[in-house]
């Protein structure tokens, strides 16, 4: 989606139209967001059986970084989508600065985490590494964010608090139907049929949470009535 919305802002800059631009982050940002974070957070709740599955018992130590590292996708899709309003308004400058002085914070903030306690690190291997990764994604995307508001005249403080309201409920739901799926199946159930049911179940809890709060995920409530029309026209087509 980044180049067509970065076409998009190009053409609503190049009309000095920064109404347009504004109502295109505000319509496609939150939500391509929350899309994202509906998958991140339902893998990080599910780390241990994504572990499982794809790697292996032998993996199951790296449970905890491959939890924290399903974060990552939610940012650097933000900071994508985001990055857009730079390149649409010629802001590349500004852009490069930012992730420099990131990049700069994140080499010193690497060696500690990672490096030995006797050479003054605290040993903590790829959940320091990840750990550190989503940290400064997160601050990096948000110091965009607000460069970002202030050229478009937006609130940044609603889209910091949407980021963390979206991912939030998102990770209370994922927990929820996976607390629901393990009293149903128990220890014993089979790891790929359980997560499978975990995500039927979570998707469920999901789509009716956005019935109920479509502003949470980016979208408006007449956006949920739109929807609904089209599944239902599609489903009495013969």
């Amino acid at each position: 989606m980044t180049p067509l919305i970065t076409r998009e802002f190009a053409i609503a800059f190049g009309d000095n139209d920064l109404k347009q631009m504004a109502h295109l982050f505000r319509r496609y940002i939150p939500m391509l967001y929350a899309i994202s974070a509906f998958f991140a957070c339902f893998i990080a709740v599910q780390a241990d059986k994504v572990t499982i599955i794809l790697g292996g018992n032998q993996f199951q130590e790296a449970t905890l970084a491959v939890a924290i590292m399903a974060f990552y996708p939610i940012h650097q899709t933000y900071g994508q989508l985001s990055g857009s309003v730079f390149y649409a308004t010629g802001q590349t400058g500004l852009y490069r600065n930012i992730g420099i002085v990131f990049m700069l914070i994140g080499l010193p903030a690497t060696y500690f985490l990672i490096a030995p306690i006797d050479k003054m690190g605290l040993n903590t291997g790829a959940t320091g590494l990840s750990i550190k990764m989503v940290v400064i994604q997160f601050i990096g995307v948000n110091v965009q964010l607000y460069f970002n508001s202030k050229i478009l005249k937006l609130p940044f403080l609603r889209y910091l608090l949407h980021q963390v309201l979206s991912a939030g409920i998102l990770l209370v739901i994922a927990y929820t139907s996976t607390l629901a799926i393990n009293s149903f199946s128990g220890s014993g159930g089979n790891v790929v049929i359980n997560f499978i049911l975990t995500g039927f179940l979570y998707t469920l809890m999901v789509t009716v949470c956005t019935i109920l709060l479509p502003q949470l995920f980016g979208i408006r409530r007449n956006d949920v009535s739109v929807i609904a029309m089209k599944i239902k026209t599609y489903l009495n087509m013969p």
